[in-house]
């Protein structure tokens, strides 16, 4: 557990957040009511915007596991089980493989990974097996994206699009280096595209 006084005492004033955790459990301490159950308690101890965030980071690091081992079956195509979205977001019902597969080619529609919450549903087939077998490595259900302790934590969770098309794009050296321009749906993110550029992770 470490010197949880001096701890407090050196961390700068700066960095508000860890010293909120940190008072938290210096109460428990003082009281001699420290237990595992302190540090639940100084992560509530943080404003809910923050807790949020956590929990989105985490819904994110789950959903990229997906894409990636989704992707290696092809983002280009149907597996069957995949659940396609529109572009619009919405859940394509009742067409058959082939009207998918040329949805598909056409960027009509994408196949798609979960944003993993307590309501998302699964892909069947192989995409399917992925999903279920992601989770059940980091020992989580979908009860656990409820969150009945914290009121407007928790999260229902939705399907995404693996995959997102980019336009506006343009190239050109400067003294710098290299300068890359280009415009990207909404909820998507440049470094996903940085990346496949340079073939390296982007911090």
């Amino acid at each position: 557990m470490g010197n949880l006084e001096e701890a407090c005492e050196l961390m700068p004033s700066s960095m508000r957040y860890e010293r909120m955790m940190l008072r938290s459990m210096l109460r428990d301490l003082r009281r001699g009511e420290f237990s595992d159950e302190s540090y639940v308690r100084a992560i509530h101890a943080l404003p809910k915007p923050l807790k949020r965030m956590f929990v989105h980071a985490y819904q994110s690091y789950l959903f990229n596991r997906a894409v990636s081992e989704r992707a290696a079956l092809g983002i280009d195509t149907y597996i069957k089980g995949d659940i396609v979205i529109d572009n619009e977001q919405h859940i394509i019902h009742g067409a058959d493989p082939d009207e998918l597969e040329e949805l598909i080619l056409n960027f009509e529609a994408h196949p798609t990974a979960p944003l993993y919450g307590s309501k998302v549903p699964l892909a069947g087939g192989r995409p399917g097996e992925i999903e279920r077998r992601i989770i059940e490595d980091e020992g989580v259900s979908f009860e656990d994206f409820n969150s009945i302790r914290v009121t407007k934590l928790g999260s229902h969770g939705m399907r995404r699009a693996i995959r997102f098309r980019i336009w506006d794009v343009d190239a050109h050296e400067s003294q710098e280096g290299l300068t890359v321009e280009f415009s990207i749906p909404r909820g998507c993110y440049a470094i996903s595209v940085l990346r496949e550029i340079m073939k390296k992770d982007v911090a």
